[in-house]
């Protein structure tokens, strides 16, 4: 069975991984918004506050399908000299790590 047919089939598209845009800043929060475990630490107002706070270098990812956002998972470059650099989300809690829909695969 092709790809094509069991989407046809299932009406599932494709899941789609983007790094975070300024146009996709609302929609990123009224996802947050609406799911149980988004919190404070996923929000663009945060992202906002860290990047005004700190010299990380954010990366906001979000997955798609069907045009709407399943999943968010905000990320922060950490360049340390004295420690090894690398993508931290304890910036944002263990509590934001990723935020999906159940069954996004």
């Amino acid at each position: 069975m092709s790809e094509s047919s069991v989407r046809a089939q299932t009406g599932v598209g494709p899941l789609r991984v983007e790094e975070l845009q300024e146009e996709h800043s609302t929609r990123w929060d009224a996802y947050v918004e609406r799911h149980p475990a988004g919190s404070i630490f996923h929000t663009i107002a945060w992202k906002r506050a860290v990047d005004a706070s700190f010299p990380y270098r954010a990366h906001y990812f979000f997955a798609e399908r069907d045009a709407e956002i399943v999943g968010v998972l905000p990320l922060f470059y950490v360049d340390n000299p004295l420690a090894k650099s690398s993508f931290d989300n304890a910036v944002v809690q263990a509590k934001a790590s990723a935020c999906a829909r159940p069954g996004t695969s």
